[in-house]
């Protein structure tokens, strides 16, 4: 919602009923899924052949999607953003045992691999979102981070550390249909047009010109 205004004012960017749509429509499933699904209980960590394999998967699709998700400005955004928010999923996940460490003292953190991999993940994670906002295209930037870091997360979370959605069974209805929603928010506001207040004249004159001939 902040990131609307702010690139129509700053960038001048285009901001239609799509982004508005979409924004509002993540901003509802992201509150469904919080408020209905309310995950709790679980491990505190997980073996290192379960976060191996799960690391080795985010990171093969972090490259396809970096490596194919080719095209506009706009993609160019919605892709690195929605690599930045895997990222920032994994070091979320990762915060878990890491702070479990620290509970005992600085050096058993400072002994295991946790902590590292989350330094990793959290700097890489920076810099591909400051490469996703240097596009100047921030809503399908700042859309794509917000509903790939919690589904990230979220997924860690159930499949390796045993946490659970609350109950009824209701709840996790709505919780699931509400992350099903922000997804789809994300994806209208990233196939939104790619036209700033400064296209839309030259635009018009273009559509004159073909008409006239």
């Amino acid at each position: 919602m902040f990131a609307l205004p702010l690139g129509y004012f700053l960038t001048k960017q285009h901001v239609g009923r799509r982004e508005v749509i979409g924004s509002v429509v993540i901003i509802l499933g992201l509150a469904l899924f919080v408020y209905f699904g309310d995950p709790a209980g679980g491990n505190e960590n997980a073996s290192n052949s379960q976060w191996a394999i799960t690391i080795a998967l985010l990171s093969v699709l972090s490259v396809l999607l970096l490596v194919f998700g080719s095209g506009g400005l706009s993609m160019k955004a919605a892709v690195y953003g929605t690599v930045a928010g895997i990222l920032f999923g994994l070091s979320s996940a990762l915060t878990k045992p890491t702070l479990d460490y620290l509970h005992e003292s600085v050096g058993t953190m400072l002994s295991h691999w946790e902590c590292y991999a989350l330094a990793v993940a959290g700097v890489l994670g920076f810099v591909l979102q400051q490469v996703s906002l240097g596009t100047g295209r921030l809503a399908p930037s700042v859309a794509t981070v917000s509903v790939a870091n919690p589904i990230v997360g979220i997924l860690i979370g159930i499949l390796l550390l045993d946490e659970r959605l609350s109950r009824p069974g209701w709840h996790i209805l709505l919780a699931v249909i509400g992350l099903g929603l922000a997804l789809v928010g994300a994806v209208v506001i990233s196939l939104a047009r790619e036209t700033t207040k400064d296209d839309e004249p030259a635009a018009a004159v273009l559509d004159e010109s073909v008409a006239t001939a």
